[in-house]
């Protein structure tokens, strides 16, 4: 009983530890750095920063113009997407 218990405890541990690698993206950027990081990054694929909002991006997604909001949760990078009005 032993056995099986600890068994069954590995190959639930080794699915789990496979489940963590993969990692959100947007346009090929990992979703799990920090907001400056995020930031870099999208602006390194042609987005510009706006003026006066420091975390709003503007650029092109699948041939839209678009806006992106980078907002965070505990300083882990999220972004959001919405077309220009």
């Amino acid at each position: 009983m032993k056995k099986l218990f600890t068994l069954t405890f590995l190959f639930l541990l080794s699915i789990a530890a496979w489940a963590q690698k993969d990692v959100t993206q947007f346009l090929g950027i990992p979703v799990d750095g920090s907001k400056s990081e995020m930031i870099r990054k999208l602006k390194a694929k042609g987005f510009t920063s706006d003026p006066y909002k420091s975390d709003l991006l503007k650029g092109e997604f699948n041939g839209r113009d678009v806006e992106i909001h980078v907002v965070t949760n505990n300083n882990k990078g999220l972004s959001y997407c919405h077309s220009r009005c």
